[in-house]
């Protein structure tokens, strides 16, 4: 085992961030971890990279016990972390940036930067990253920046890179380029710890799943042994529709959907209403159908069942045309988030 912790605990001015958690990686497996917001992920993530120090249990590092005080001993172990807001200074080069917390290599009093190049390029090449080192970073686009990240990561004899929340600032299309890196690092025998709300990338990447919540540690599953709808039962609270106070202090119904399908079937049967006057929020982990349930009632994604009315006209909805103008002829309109787009 590459990775495994006994009776990990962290609290907070008394009250636990983490309490007794028994986790573990395998060596040269994609191990997802996933979880509500507050639900400890993070806080594992830094004990076990140095930055927090660890209050009760013991970390084992291939089967031996050690201690993790700060992040230069996760390093010397060969644990890295790429974070959602990257750490790259914008006016250095990849180089430089690649040397981030590293000692520049000397050439009698001088910095000896043809080694310092040479030692980036070979990662960069090893890991079939197509990356200009000469350009600074401001200079780069988000998933370029992600790369050279993992380009620094590696640098230091990696085991173990930890992957939090990595596709946040990317588009479908630069994401792929990160999955694409994520496999050959797996065929390398790397270990990739993936922390992600997103479910979709979350099954489609990982080998085993690890689920957080309120601060424990709930199970550790196959991917292949669960579904999207099990895994999103584990890492929420169960509530019920009749817990919520409707306020009827509004106008009439403008907007009612009643169980659409998606052809997809990501959705599979969405209903609401809007009222005049009314702001409604939709809510739901990453993968859950939020998005397709809005792209349905637009007309951007087809829908197979269901009822849509608007303003007390039922409307056609089936097909699989993208009806933007109907959209628009029924005052109805999307904005649409556009790293997606």
């Amino acid at each position: 085992m590459l990775l495994r912790t006994e009776k990990l605990s962290k609290s907070f001015n008394g009250v636990y961030a983490l309490s007794n958690i028994n986790f573990e990686v395998e060596a040269g497996e994609v191990h997802g971890l996933v979880g509500e917001n507050g639900a400890g992920k993070s806080t594992l993530i830094k004990m076990l990279t140095g930055v927090y120090s660890i209050d009760e249990g013991t970390v084992f590092w291939e089967d031996q016990p050690v201690k993790i005080p700060n992040p230069s001993q996760s390093r010397t172990l060969g644990i890295n972390v790429v974070h959602q807001d990257r750490t790259l200074i914008p006016t250095f080069d990849g180089v430089e940036n690649a040397y981030l917390g590293r000692e520049y290599p000397h050439k009698g009093m001088q910095v000896d930067w043809k080694t310092m190049w040479e030692t980036v390029e070979k990662t960069r090449d090893e890991l079939g990253i197509e990356l200009d080192l000469s350009k600074m970073a401001i200079e780069l686009s988000p998933p370029q920046k992600t790369c050279l990240e993992i380009i620094r990561a590696m640098m230091n004899d990696c085991k173990l890179l930890i992957l939090d929340e990595p596709t946040a600032s990317l588009t479908d299309k630069e994401s792929e380029i990160l999955f694409d890196i994520i496999g050959k690092l797996k065929k390398k025998g790397t270990s990739v710890l993936y922390v992600s709300h997103r479910m979709d990338e979350i099954f489609r990447l990982t080998d085993r799943i690890t689920v957080f919540k309120n601060g424990s540690m709930v199970s550790c599953v196959k991917t292949s042994e669960v579904d999207k709808d099990k895994l999103v039962s584990m890492m929420t609270d169960e509530w019920k529709g009749s817990d919520i106070v409707h306020n009827t202090n509004f106008g009439k119904v403008l907007l009612e959907v009643q169980g659409i399908r998606t052809k997809d079937g990501v959705m599979k049967k969405g209903s609401l209403k809007v009222r005049e006057k009314e702001i409604l929020g939709v809510f739901g982990l990453g993968g859950s159908g939020r998005t397709e349930l809005l792209e349905g009632i637009y007309g951007y994604r087809p829908i197979t069942e269901g009822m849509v009315t608007i303003d007390g006209e039922q409307q056609e909805i089936y097909g699989d045309i993208k009806n933007f103008t109907g959209s628009f002829e029924r005052n109805l309109d999307m904005v649409q988030d556009a790293s997606k787009g």
